[in-house]
């Protein structure tokens, strides 16, 4: 296991971005562009554990109810695609 590492990333909104991805700026590179849905619908801890190895092991896929998109829980607050909540478990 590698310990702790800071990650700051930097994400700007387009609106010409799909829903739940992330594109790699070239205009300024190290950031990526992103829809305003898919930010608010982001963790603020989304890149925090990236280099843990349990990582995957947090995983927990769900499928949404509303646009039956399969979805990892541990990286949103809401469906990035539909903005659908998730049922509270």
């Amino acid at each position: 296991m590698q310990p702790s590492q800071e990650v700051q990333v930097q994400i700007f909104p387009d609106k010409s971005v799909t829903p739940a991805k992330f594109i790699p700026n070239t205009t300024m590179p190290g950031t990526f562009r992103a829809h305003p849905t898919t930010i608010a619908a982001m963790r603020s801890d989304l890149f925090a554990n990236m280099y843990d190895e349990t990582f995957e092991e947090l995983s927990a896929i769900i499928t949404c109810s509303g646009c039956k998109t399969e979805v990892d829980k541990q990286f949103w607050k809401f469906c990035p695609h539909c903005e659908a909540s998730f049922p509270k478990i």
